[in-house]
């Protein structure tokens, strides 16, 4: 798949009392883009360029996540979370659209879904929350950020090398260790030492998230009638493969789930191109039916 030379539009749209901040490209087929925990909406510049000749593209940053705002009666939960989703895509896709979702963005497209009154015509899931699973290090910091002088010290600790590269930090979002390179510092992590709203806002998504719900999808997994298709990094310390090959038993319709070698938690980072293709070749798929 050749990338695109498409322009990623920045917009706005008034969601639930937030100003909702995302990116927008492309044209045709309308696809929802859902990043997960710590990230925002532009983890999927790289995946958009190469969507966005054949699809319309709408990633938007979640409350606490990005520049979308958050207040104190933001609902973080996932339900909540799935809620917000579905209010943005009525207003800013306005039609039947696929979702794209990664971590635990994609527990909440999940549980769209699920629900009757969902416009969600197919799902791709990528790397994401398995029933009966936890991610390393996500109780410990569940418990740990309710400290006093939590996030002074997660202020600090990000801000060193040798943290970031560690399975504490983000090294077990890449195979190739060069992707942690400056831009993607200056794009997750930065923002997160220098402006204490970016810092509360991904505390409290994530001290908003019970991981019960991820266990209640065993059961559910099989009400999802849509179709569903599942892109995994090979080498996911976070979500493993061995584990992803088990969830795909829980569907009625058990969904085709393909590997990125050499790949970890952020395989549509890593190789966009690849992911990207998949998606499209799922999508067509979808239309030959």
């Amino acid at each position: 798949m050749m990338k695109a030379e498409v322009q990623i539009e920045i917009r706005r749209e008034n969601i639930h009392d937030h100003s909702v901040y995302y990116r927008r490209c492309g044209s045709g087929q309308p696809l929802l883009l859902v990043h997960g925990w710590p990230f925002h909406g532009g983890s999927f510049e790289k995946l958009m360029r190469f969507l966005g000749n054949s699809f319309s593209c709408f990633a938007p940053d979640l409350p606490g996540m990005g520049e979308t705002s958050f207040n104190d009666k933001t609902d973080f939960s996932f339900a909540g979370q799935a809620q917000f989703l579905a209010a943005f895509a009525k207003a800013a896709i306005k039609e039947p659209y696929i979702c794209i979702a990664h971590n635990t963005g994609a527990t909440m497209a999940r549980l769209m879904a699920l629900s009757s009154d969902s416009h969600m015509g197919a799902l791709v899931l990528l790397n994401t929350e398995i029933p009966g699973h936890r991610p390393p290090c996500i109780g410990f910091y569940q418990t740990f950020l309710l400290w006093p002088g939590a996030r002074s010290i997660l202020r600090f600790l990000i801000s060193l090398d040798l943290f970031r590269t560690s399975p504490m930090g983000y090294g077990g979002c890449f195979s190739d260790s060069r992707m942690l390179n400056q831009d993607f510092v200056g794009s997750f992590v930065a923002p997160l030492i220098e402006r204490p709203d970016r810092l509360e806002g991904v505390v409290r998504y994530l001290c908003g998230l019970d991981f019960s719900v991820v266990d209640s999808l065993a059961d559910l997994h099989k009400d999802i009638k849509i179709p569903v298709h599942m892109i995994w990094g090979e080498d996911d310390p976070t979500f493993p493969l061995k584990f992803a090959r088990e969830m795909v038993r829980q569907f009625n319709a058990p969904p085709d789930l393909c590997t990125i070698p050499g790949t970890k938690f952020l395989a549509y980072m890593e190789q966009p191109d690849r992911v990207a293709a998949l998606v499209h070749e799922f999508c067509v798929g979808l239309a030959l039916r």
